[in-house]
C-alpha cells in the first residue's frame, strides 16, 4: 500500500486481507508539480497507480478464496481526455507538467489495470466507476 503512514497502513493491508471478500481502491491525488518519492517514483503515479495495484495484486490470492469476490476502482471521468501512455507511465519528459493532465493519464491506468484483472482473474468481479462531478471550492 502506498500510504503516509507504513505502519498504519501495514495493520489496514492485515485487517484487509483477513477479514475481506471486497477490495474498494479509491486513491486519489494531484500533484502539481513533478515530484517524486524516496523510491524515484512520480507522485501521482505513485498513489493513484502504483498503490491500487500493490494492494489488489496481494489480495487476489484471497479474494479467489471468497464467496462472490469484487474489487472497485474508483477512477475518473478524466481519464477520457486520456490515452494509456504505456512507455510512460511516472510522465517523464512531457516538457511543461500539468498535473491534471498527469490525474488522468493515473486514472486511465487504473482502468486499464482493472480491464487486465477481470480478463485474467474471471473469478473476480472487477469494475472501474466515475464518481460523478463534484464542485469543491
Amino acid at each position: 500500500m502506498v500510504c503516509r503512514n507504513k505502519d498504519k497502513a501495514e495493520v489496514a493491508r492485515a485487517d484487509i486481507i483477513r477479514e475481506s471478500g471486497n477490495s474498494i481502491n479509491n486513491a486519489g491525488c494531484v500533484v502539481n508539480k513533478r515530484e517524486v518519492n524516496s523510491h524515484g517514483l512520480e507522485k501521482n503515479f505513485a498513489t493513484n497507480t502504483l498503490g491500487p495495484y500493490i494492494l489488489t495484486q496481494s489480495l487476489i490470492p484471497l479474494l479467489q478464496k471468497s464467496r462472490g469476490p469484487r474489487v472497485i476502482t474508483v477512477s475518473s471521468g478524466g481519464m477520457l481526455v486520456q490515452q494509456l501512455r504505456a512507455r510512460n507511465l511516472q510522465s517523464k519528459g512531457w516538457g511543461y507538467f500539468k498535473g491534471n493532465r498527469v490525474y488522468a493519464q493515473s486514472k486511465r491506468q487504473q482502468v486499464v489495470l482493472t480491464e487486465h484483472w477481470a480478463k485474467f482473474h474471471p473469478v473476480i468481479h472487477f469494475s472501474v466507476m466515475h464518481p460523478g462531478w463534484a464542485d469543491t471550492p
